[in-house]
């Protein structure tokens, strides 16, 4: 009971006193706090023109390199992080970018866009760099694989069509050249039945020209230069010291509450 006394006598000295170190903590934790770093890059999914089925006759869709949320899933990938932990040659970030590990990276899809907007939080500005440097290297030159690989097969299927258009234009001259007589009348036949293949395959072949052109093709790329900024837990020195402050009150406060409650069960 005496102590009890002691304690409610005192209640605004105890107060102030966990007020008091509250606010010293606060202004401490603003001077010691560890810095974060946080790099940042916008990139733009690069897009190709498919051309259309030969069904479709001649003409060509426009489409992504990858779809946005395979994207995504692919930067969050174990073998995207290793491949890009590779490429910087620092192991640091295989735990900086795993999702696994609680990894620092983030990746936003920008609204109506086919941007996507990449940051990584590290401890220091050099590894903030590095890290949102690679990954943006990375992820161009995995695009620039598949955008490679499109290309290629288009320009064998091109290949294959003029050896096919060639072919079927020397049977029509040959028909064309037969003398009059029987065979006239199947010659006619066969150039009536070449005739929509060969055309067929000459539109098919203008299609895949026009999606090959540069004109109608972008890679993968940024849309401005990858930045790298400090970034704080606590901004401001007066709202942390306001903010040590109050929780120095108020666990002093209950601190008192708790000594009251357990004087009166004596």
């Amino acid at each position: 009971m005496k102590r009890l006394q002691v304690v409610t006598t005192n209640k605004f000295t105890w107060i102030a006193a966990g007020g008091a170190i509250g606010l010293v903590l606060g202004v401490s934790a603003y001077f010691v706090q560890p810095d974060r770093w946080m790099g940042q890059a916008l990139v733009r999914v690069g897009q190709f023109s498919q051309s259309q089925a030969q069904s479709q006759g001649q003409g060509y869709n426009t489409s992504s390199i990858e779809p946005i949320s395979t994207v995504v899933e692919r930067l969050k990938s174990p073998s995207f992080v290793k491949a890009v932990a590779q490429r910087a040659k620092d192991d640091r970030l295989l735990a900086l970018l795993s999702v696994d590990e609680g990894g620092g990276m983030v990746v936003r899809p920008t609204r109506n866009s086919d941007s996507l907007a990449i940051s990584v939080s590290a401890n220091s500005e050099q590894l903030a760099r590095v890290a949102i440097d690679a990954v943006v290297a990375e992820l161009v030159s995995k695009h620039q694989i598949i955008l490679n690989s499109y290309q290629a097969d288009a320009q064998k299927e091109l290949v294959q069509l003029e050896l096919q258009i060639n072919a079927l234009a020397q049977r029509m001259e040959a028909a064309a050249n037969r003398p009059l007589g029987g065979d006239r009348a199947v010659a006619g036949l066969v150039i009536i039945a070449t005739q929509p293949v060969l055309e067929q395959k000459m539109a098919r072949t203008l299609a895949l020209r026009e999606s090959l052109s540069a004109a109608n093709g972008r890679p993968t790329a940024l849309l401005e230069a990858a930045s790298v900024s400090g970034k704080r837990i606590f901004t401001s020195l007066w709202r942390t010291a306001l903010l040590g402050l109050a929780l120095g009150v108020l666990l002093s406060f209950a601190w008192l509450k708790v000594i009251e409650y357990r004087a009166t069960k004596e």
